[in-house]
């Protein structure tokens, strides 16, 4: 005899079946019908029709009537009494649709399912899916598994009568399972308003990509079909969150987050100025640039020479530095995250040269003095030499640590002032100066001469002219 049940129906199961076999046997005295009788019998959930006799009286336990039965149990086996025929007949009651069946939980390889059990009598449940998989379970939930990321499956459940053949009507539902999660985020080409984010396609199936972006409670999100997206509008110098997350063709069912952080590019800092400029240190200021900056690097270089520190003030004495040398400073705003760094504002300053030293007077004549001094400490390219007399004024540009001034008027006092000029031949040090009358001219009349006396570096000239 053919098993009516398949092998995953339980033992309690087949045992009440085994019964209700019985008990509709014993309760048919005229035996089974023949099986080469002709016998056309139609069932519902509820009802048996005689199809072959509509006037062929009908009876099973208390209910009875002529061409068909009502008020039956659905799914349920009974062995009706043909009076017309003389015989009984073996009949089941299809079953009544599930209920309520519902998606309880998804993963990207799983799918929950759970129904309720609907009125009259089951002996299981056909569960079916995608290409012809299925499975028999005697409960009202089942978990599918080993399933495809991002797929969409369509899954029935039908009620088994207790014969264990019958089916009621399938109730199907449509779900997708949950895309996997990106792969490979990565962010690149940052800028002051704007981050590229780029990803790998998961495994299975995303139909989409949810990217959202948040910074504190400001949120904002598109959907894309590419998997790569340049975030614009942003500000400067904050953190944002970027979210990257898998959708389905549903567009609802959606994968697990993929997350990354990262500073926009500060932007440049405006109006850098130096001020206070000494022979060993120079004062910058420099306004906030637009959007956020916590810090501030300053960078200074002479040469190969170079140092640097982290302010949050928007100034800076630097000092330590040497005399007379050309520094650039660079000025660059820094994230939040102490990395990620704006564009670099530079400015190049001389200190000033430190003051000549041994400024001497020598070799003084009526119309010439001659300077010497000593170089200054650090580095002096240029020399201003100025002498005044009243309010003459008269100067030259020397790189030499020497000059004899010429051209002067004898028995005059001259004012000389020695500067150290930086190589920009703006930026200076402090005056050294030093005042010296040059050399007088005299005369005498001797009786039948005239002799003129001229002291000239500590030697007596005498011109004689005869009258």
């Amino acid at each position: 005899m053919k098993p009516l049940l398949r092998l995953s129906v339980s033992v309690w199961a087949l045992l009440v079946f085994s019964a209700l076999l019985k008990d509709s046997r014993a309760a048919c005295a005229d035996g089974e019908c023949d099986s080469n009788q002709t016998i056309i019998i139609t069932t519902t959930t509820t009802t048996v029709e005689f199809q072959s006799n509509p006037n062929c009286s009908l009876s099973v336990s208390n209910i009875s009537g002529n061409g068909s039965l009502v008020g039956l149990t659905p799914g349920a086996v009974y062995n009706i009494s043909l009076d017309c025929l003389n015989c009984c007949k073996m009949v089941t009651t299809k079953p009544e649709q599930v209920i309520n069946l519902s998606v309880t939980g998804i993963s990207t390889t799983s799918i929950s399912l759970s129904w309720n059990k609907p009125t009259g009598n089951i002996s299981f449940y056909k569960v079916e899916w995608a290409d012809g998989e299925k499975e028999n379970v005697n409960e009202t939930s089942k978990t599918i598994t080993g399933l495809a990321a991002g797929e969409n499956y369509t899954i029935s459940v039908t009620a088994v009568a207790d014969d264990g053949r019958t089916e009621g009507v399938t109730e199907d539902i449509s779900q997708y399972t949950k895309p996997d999660v990106v792969k490979n985020l990565s962010v690149s080409e940052i800028t002051t308003s704007s981050v590229s984010l780029t990803w790998t396609k998961p495994e299975g199936n995303s139909t989409f990509y949810r990217v959202q972006w948040t910074a504190g409670t400001y949120n904002l999100g598109v959907t894309v079909s590419e998997t790569e997206m340049n975030v614009t509008s942003l500000t400067a110098g904050v953190q944002y969150t970027f979210t990257i997350i898998a959708v389905t063709g549903d567009n609802k069912t959606v994968g697990e987050a993929k997350t990354v952080s990262q500073y926009t590019k500060p932007d440049v800092v405006r109006n850098l100025s130096v001020s206070e400029i000494t022979t060993s240190s120079v004062s910058l200021t420099w306004t906030k640039p637009e959007g956020n900056s916590p810090f501030y690097r300053v960078q200074w270089t002479a040469g190969t020479d170079n140092w640097g520190v982290t302010v949050n003030e928007t100034e800076m004495n630097v000092t330590s530095l040497t005399a007379g040398v050309q520094y650039t400073f660079t000025i660059i705003a820094v994230a939040g995250d102490n990395e990620t760094v704006g564009e670099a504002k530079t400015v190049s300053k001389y200190t000033k040269p430190e003051v000549v030293k041994s400024l001497s007077v020598s070799e003084i004549t009526t119309s010439s003095v001659s300077l010497t001094w000593t170089k200054p400490e650090g580095n002096s390219t240029y020399y201003r030499v100025q002498w005044t007399a009243g309010t003459n004024n008269l100067g030259v540009t020397v790189n030499e640590t020497k000059m004899n001034v010429t051209s002067l008027t004898a028995g005059v006092q001259y004012t000389f002032t020695i500067t150290a000029v930086a190589g920009d031949n703006e930026t200076v040090g402090e005056e050294k100066t030093v005042s010296q009358y040059t050399s007088k001219m005299c005369s005498a009349s001797l009786s039948a001469f005239n002799i003129i006396c001229c002291l000239d570096r500590c030697n007596l000239v005498v011109i004689l002219q005869i009258t």
